[in-house]
């Protein structure tokens, strides 16, 4: 049966795409998906602009998710030079941005955001078998006259190309001046960033004790995460917004263009013993102006009640309304020990500052430390599900990076195991068993149900988005992991590690020259990552011109501190054989 209806969809809506797919093909009318109809080892990209093609109505799953996927835009971009019907299929209540505003101003919207799904699973239905009729068709055809010449000039067969090469042709037209229509917007109205997001900044450490900034930043971590369990927000990661401490010169406004985002919150920590003094603002930085400001005067063993009401204060304000099942994960308490949260906050930190280090660096050391940090912890709380999600984590990244033993996987699936038997039903534990699956077994069918179930509780988390891209790299999911590497840099793009490795799936599909332009931009965000420099010389420099002497020229500039790392190791043979072969 040949396909009628195209549906687009980003990666995280794949579960909302497939019911629409069922429900059509269950009233008779077939459907084109990825990737369920990709052929085999084919081409991502021709594949999709092909089953584009073979249709005549395309069905978007609109969401956050598609709004800012690249991907989703090439495909739109494509149906309407094609001249396809298009139905934006809405389930949140989120406009279009970009080039998708000026293309899908113009067509009818179906919205599905209120539940149940299944009612209007039954009116795109409805619509859909309208727009296939005899009288779709023709009403559909009026409204495309204004895009189309009322004739098409007919060539001589030698002369004719497949209709997907055209696509493709009028397809980069259109997007060409789509964007340009946009640019022109640009500069006379605000950039069209979401109202409901935010950027997190460091908390300024007031203390009398310096060596608190630890505690500070694990205030400030923990609401950046409680406002990232809430869908309706954006969030950026905390790798993008620590730079960004108080100690330096902040322009609010700057770091918002920066960080892509509408609002910014900002605040100090003061620990005196027993007592804790937490001060929030949040800034509307479009306009400089403050949108709400307090401080919270309390015991201690508060701190956990500051935080979620912090959190749960912002998204009120910014309009956003928390389903049942967000406001618990918010309020709930991770643990009943003051001194284990203590220690587990500064285990998170040498854990953090080590992922952060691209693997090329001496960071054993440190997660040793994190380790039995932890190990404290959970001797004061044995039921504290998170310090052991922080331990296997710890483990397994020095499993992948010094000790690949069955010793140290054991001590990562102690760890693991302890997690999942004391809160099963916690997102950040489905996250770190997805990791775990990932770095020490190779398990990816077993760490993408994690992965799902994580996704679910964590809709704005990156670590997440970036397993899923590095699952379908590995998988030769290549489009698809670029997608999904372009949706974590949305809500991190100040992420040197994860435009890193976008830049080596670019690589991967030989598109060297955006390949280069990533490696620049993660070299400009870590100048001191001499190894990133090393794969663009290598990926990039070497690959277009098959010259290597770049490639020597910044191997041999690499520290001589880095001659012991693994990573640089690794690195040198790798380059080594990359000169034997020149």
């Amino acid at each position: 049966m040949e396909s009628k209806v195209f549906i687009s969809h980003s990666s995280k809506d794949k579960a909302i795409a497939d019911q629409i797919c069922q429900h059509l093909e269950s009233d008779g009318i077939k459907c084109w998906i990825a990737p369920r109809d990709l052929k085999p080892g084919s081409d991502w990209t021709e594949g999709i602009i092909q089953g584009i093609n073979s249709c005549r109505l395309f069905v978007l799953v609109f969401s956050a998710s598609a709004n800012s996927s690249q991907h989703v835009r090439r495909e739109v971009a494509t149906a309407f030079s094609l001249g396809l019907a298009v139905i934006p299929f809405r389930t949140e209540n989120i406009n279009p941005s970009g080039s998708l505003g000026y293309f899908l101003g113009t067509v009818h919207w179906l919205d599905a955001i209120a539940p149940p799904l299944q009612k209007h699973l039954k009116d795109l239905t409805e619509r859909v078998t309208y727009l296939l009729s005899d009288q779709g068709r023709f009403a559909n055809s009026i409204s495309e006259s204004v895009r189309r010449p009322k004739t098409e000039p007919v060539l001589p067969r030698r002369f004719r190309r497949p209709r997907w090469i055209i696509g493709i042709l009028l397809g980069s037209v259109v997007i060409l001046i789509a964007f340009w229509l946009f640019g022109q917007r640009q500069r006379n109205a605000p950039s069209e960033i979401p109202p409901r997001s935010i950027a997190v900044l460091p908390f300024d450490n007031i203390s009398a004790n310096q060596d608190d900034t630890y505690f500070a930043d694990g205030v400030q971590d923990e609401i950046l995460n409680n406002l990232a369990k809430i869908a309706q927000l954006k969030v950026i990661s905390r790798t993008s917004v620590m730079q960004y401490r108080a100690d330096t010169k902040r322009d609010l406004r700057q770091i918002a263009e920066a960080l892509g985002v509408a609002n910014v919150l900002e605040g100090t920590v003061r620990r005196d013993g027993n007592h804790v003094r937490v001060s929030a603002e949040l800034i509307d930085a479009r306009n400089d102006s403050m949108v709400w400001a307090d401080s919270f005067d309390r015991d201690l063993t508060d701190i956990f009640t500051i935080q979620g009401d912090v959190a749960q204060t912002i998204a009120k304000k910014l309009a956003a309304t928390l389903s049942p099942e967000e406001k618990k994960s918010i309020e709930a308490k991770p643990t009943d020990s003051l001194e284990a949260y203590d220690l587990y906050l500064r285990a998170k930190k040498l854990v953090a500052d080590a992922g952060v280090s691209l693997f090329f660096g001496n960071f054993e050391t440190a997660l040793h430390g994190a380790i039995s940090l932890l190990d404290q912890a959970v001797k004061l709380d044995p039921k504290f599900a998170r310090a052991y999600c922080k331990s296997a984590e710890a483990q397994d990244l020095i499993y992948a990076a010094y000790d690949p033993t069955p010793t140290r996987r054991a001590l990562a699936d102690e760890a693991m195991n302890n997690a999942l038997r004391l809160q099963p039903d916690l997102p950040e534990v489905h996250l770190t068993y997805a990791y775990h699956l990932y770095d020490a077994y190779r398990d990816y069918k077993r760490a993408r149900v994690q992965l799902a179930i994580a996704l679910r509780g964590l809709p704005n988390n990156s670590d997440a988005m970036s397993l899923e891209a590095s699952m379908d790299r590995r998988e030769g999911n290549l489009e698809k992991a670029i997608q999904e590497f372009n949706e974590a840099i949305a809500v991190d793009p100040r992420n040197p590690g994860a435009i890193s490795d976008l830049a080596y799936t670019l690589f991967m599909t030989r598109q060297l020259d955006a390949a280069g332009y990533a490696f620049d931009r993660a070299i400009d965000l870590a100048p001191d990552q001499p190894m990133l420099k090393v794969q663009k010389a290598l990926y990039v420099t070497f690959f277009k011109t098959g010259n290597n002497t770049a490639l020597r020229s910044i191997t041999a500039a690499v520290p001589a501190s880095m001659a012991e790392d693994r990573g640089a190791v690794s690195w040198r043979l790798s380059c080594a054989r990359k000169r034997q072969i020149t």
